[in-house]
């Protein structure tokens, strides 16, 4: 799902290898540089311009994400990954959230966190696009 409303600016896809996405695997793969990846750029309405990436993983192989342009809405389907789930990453400019205490402390006991749809991480700073 697309997190915030915004305009499609550019979307691409890149081809590359399976790595397992779990933390263990991080310490001994470049996953998030060699994974098969696919991303958009986004111009939003809370956040400015952001990345909104999608990596797949060895048990998912396979990143669909729907042929979209122009605006979107927060919330909406941006695609799917097919077979199990994998890793999104969001790249957001320095100083325009505040991560949740709770997610926070949960990363600092687990390393790593599962995230469901609807759920808040994080809000806005003042720095944020209004």
């Amino acid at each position: 799902a697309f997190l915030d409303d915004g305009i499609i600016e550019k979307t691409k896809r890149i081809e590359g290898i399976l790595h397992c996405v779990r933390p263990v695997a991080l310490a001994k793969y470049p996953v998030f540089t060699e994974n098969t990846r696919e991303y958009t750029v986004l111009e939003t309405e809370n956040f400015g311009k952001i990345v909104q990436m999608e990596i797949g993983a060895i048990m998912v192989g396979k990143i669909t994400n729907h042929k979209l342009s122009g605006r979107v809405a927060r919330g909406m389907e941006k695609g799917c990954f097919e077979f199990g789930g994998s890793t999104i990453v969001v790249l957001i400019k320095k100083d325009m959230i505040r991560f949740n205490d709770e997610l926070l402390n949960k990363l600092k006991a687990t390393k790593e966190v599962s995230v469901y749809l609807g759920e808040s991480i994080a809000v806005k700073m003042n720095g944020g696009k209004n």
